[in-house]
């Protein structure tokens, strides 16, 4: 070890943290995680440290939560840092909205601060605990104390005694500074918005890429892995250059097929709730934050053109890992593209750990010794992705009940927007009950949303003065749609089946038709500012589930499109109206 700073790293999932370490000369002598593609991963890159159920300790098989005491004490090697990464899943904003259970990732994290306080009171150790580390997304901050006893990270007076450590339960262990503890991993050379969460005992780095002009931009690095290239420079690393044959994971086939593209693009485009996100990715831009799973049916999915307007294809998983700051030799351990791009989603960005690392060896008056390529050993890489392509994907029917709730796309004005669903039909009873609503606002919590009845969606949009413009576009309608939209049980076959009957409309085509014919009746350059006064005899017309809106007027192009959404779902009733 000699007069290197050694670091133990619990939730090592791949290695990003330990990797920013290392190549700032520290080394890594232990790291846990209960996941067996991360240990291999994270033994092929870092084959001097320990893992626990990999090649020490097979009791624990990497379960931190098995982890007692006296294990932490006496079978874990003493260093002078500690990095760790709790799984972030339960904290984070896309699990199920912020709103999944936090209960775990509580228990995971109280169980990382006390390792943390077992080291930091360990009498007589080999080498005492001079900093720490814990990183997690940002909502997980607001599950961590400021100041941590002994018995709220479970050790009793009686454990303490035990152990021969002299404090008593109701001392504090651990105080945590909560400030200034939200980084964002484009500030520091990682080309993507990556806000994460960093609390612990250390010296906080400076950031290397404060200004938009130095940020490091989604095309740079795309570009800089393009085949046809003799040798690879790393767009991260340029002290690292390799052949292009011994690029791993990378040039292999991931086109997207337009059934997924289409639907993503309408997540990410027509959301009900949020804005417009780029389709396909800006690539003068960081990336967006790199997620754990490669699905391209999310509006956090990354999406690149592929050379032609209706041509797209997901990142590989070499690309990833370069967005997230692995050096182009760093290999991940697993057999298939999913395990890997969890591997890599995962992790910690290498380049932001760096500086972290850095600022430690200033703060110990070390030297720096820069060690960017790894020393993964090729050889024993069991899938490379470059010649094993994944599965094409086919398309395939959708559970025959599924929900289906979008808006007419290319139609939001003033926070309007118009919307057909099934009413969600697992979740009620099985019935599917073809609707259209009329939704306000920004963000599911302050959404305002009406379901009206055909009278009062006429009644509105018959306030508008031309009323041969408004006859025309009912004519329309029910010329479009009659004979056209089945049944419900039909219409919602159209919806789920990968065969449609082509003598009738999917939801999803029937919503372009009314968005075609909004266009055809009220343009946008003449329609786009006229709007319908909400108030008849002093009552709301379309009465709205939290209150009034803001003003009382509503887009006429928006009443128009609600007229033809309704008309449509009564048409699945087996319904027509005037």
């Amino acid at each position: 070890m000699g007069d290197k700073l050694t670091v133990a790293d619990f939730f090592c999932g791949a290695g990003g943290f330990s990797e920013g370490f290392r190549q700032a000369g520290f080394d890594i002598v232990f790291a846990v995680d209960n996941w067996e593609p991360a240990r291999q991963t994270h033994s092929l890159n870092h084959p001097n440290a320990k893992h626990p159920g990999l090649d020490c300790d097979h009791l624990t098989k990497g379960d931190v939560l098995l982890m007692t005491p006296e294990y932490v004490l006496y079978d874990m090697p003493d260093v002078d840092v500690i990095i760790g990464s709790p799984p972030c899943i339960s904290f984070s904003s896309s699990n199920r909205a912020g709103k999944a259970d936090k209960s775990l990732g509580v228990v995971l994290i109280e169980k990382y601060l006390q390792i943390i306080a077992l080291k930091k009171y360990k009498p007589n150790p080999k080498v005492h605990l001079k900093y720490w580390l814990m990183e997690n997304v940002p909502n997980s901050k607001e599950h961590v104390k400021d100041k941590y006893t002994f018995k709220m990270l479970g050790l009793t007076n009686d454990i303490l005694k035990n152990l021969n450590i002299h404090k008593k339960e109701t001392e504090v262990a651990l105080e945590i500074d909560l400030d200034d503890t939200i980084f964002n991993a484009v500030h520091y050379g990682v080309p993507q918005n990556r806000l994460r969460f960093i609390c612990g005992h250390y010296p906080k780095p400076a950031k290397t890429t404060s200004e938009k002009d130095k940020w490091v931009k989604l095309g740079y690095i795309i570009d800089g892995l393009k085949s046809g290239q003799k040798k690879i420079k790393d767009p991260n690393y340029e002290a690292i250059i390799i052949e292009e044959k011994d690029l791993t994971d990378h040039y292999y086939d991931t086109i997207i097929p337009p059934f997924e593209w289409q639907e993503a693009k309408i997540k990410k485009q027509q959301a009900r709730y949020y804005g417009r996100m780029s389709f396909p990715e800006d690539p003068l831009r960081p990336s967006r934050t790199i997620m754990a799973t490669r699905s391209v049916l999310s509006r956090e999915s990354m999406i690149l053109p592929n050379g032609s307007p209706d041509n797209f294809r997901s990142p590989t998983v070499r690309e990833v890992a370069s967005i997230m700051s692995f050096p182009i030799t760093y290999q991940f351990q697993a057999n298939n593209e999913a395990s890997k791009y969890r591997l890599v989603g995962n992790a910690v960005c290498s380049k932001m750990a760096f500086e972290f690392a850095k600022e430690i060896l200033k703060k110990e008056n070390k030297r720096l010794i820069h060690k960017y390529e790894s020393s993964a050993d090729v050889s024993k890489l069991s899938a490379d992705l470059r010649k094993k392509n994944p599965p094409k994907k086919m398309p395939r029917d959708k559970h025959p009940r599924a929900n289906f709730a979008e808006i007419v796309p290319d139609l939001k004005y003033h926070n309007f927007r118009v919307e057909l669903d099934n009413n969600m039909p697992r979740m009620n009873g099985n019935r599917i009950l073809w609707s259209a609503s009329i939704h306000h606002a920004t963000g599911i919590d302050s959404m305002k949303k009406s379901v009206p009845n055909t009278n009062r969606i006429l009644l509105l949009l018959n306030s508008y003065s031309d009323k041969k413009v408004v006859e025309a576009y009912i004519t329309s309608v029910k010329h479009e749609f009659n004979n056209k939209i089945p049944i419900a049980k039909e219409f919602q076959s159209q919806h789920c089946k990968v065969k449609i009957d082509h003598r009738f409309s999917t939801p999803r085509s029937a919503l372009q038709s009314v968005k075609s014919l909004v266009d055809k009746h009220f343009p946008e350059e003449k329609y786009e500012m006229i709007v319908l006064n909400n108030i008849h005899r002093k009552k709301q017309i379309i009465k709205f589930n939290h209150g009034k809106l803001p003003d009382d007027n509503i887009p006429l192009r928006v009443v128009a499109a609600l007229y033809a959404c309704n008309y449509i779902a009564k048409l699945t009733r087996g319904k027509t109206h005037g």
